[in-house]
């Protein structure tokens, strides 16, 4: 049985550089159930973005994914075990929902 969950929300901007920006803890769920999300969207022509690098625990969000956020139609965000033990994770989830109080992106919470 998955432990995910899921909820969408609509992002920042209106011309948009992806369709999705998916928010996950990569250890917790790159390599099964995330990276076959991204793989299925790439597969029926979504252009999805998906952060692979690695990064530490205490580390700001980066320009790049705070631009990748704010230039997608919607965010995907992946709940996961551990996902709320990374404070990364949770700046970019505020920054989702930043976009999509202002009306601006469609996020959906798996």
């Amino acid at each position: 049985m998955l432990n995910h969950t899921f909820v969408v929300v609509k992002t920042c901007s209106g011309a948009s550089r992806y369709d999705v920006f998916i928010n996950f803890k990569g250890e917790d769920t790159c390599y099964e159930f995330t990276g076959h999300l991204h793989k299925a969207l790439c597969n029926k022509g979504i252009r999805a973005f998906i952060d692979e690098d690695d990064l530490e625990r205490g580390d700001k969000i980066t320009t790049t994914l705070e631009e990748a956020i704010k230039g997608s139609r919607i965010a995907i965000t992946v709940f996961s075990k551990d996902y709320a033990s990374s404070s990364f994770c949770l700046d970019e989830l505020v920054t989702i929902f930043g976009c999509y109080r202002k009306k601006t992106h469609y996020s959906c919470l798996l």
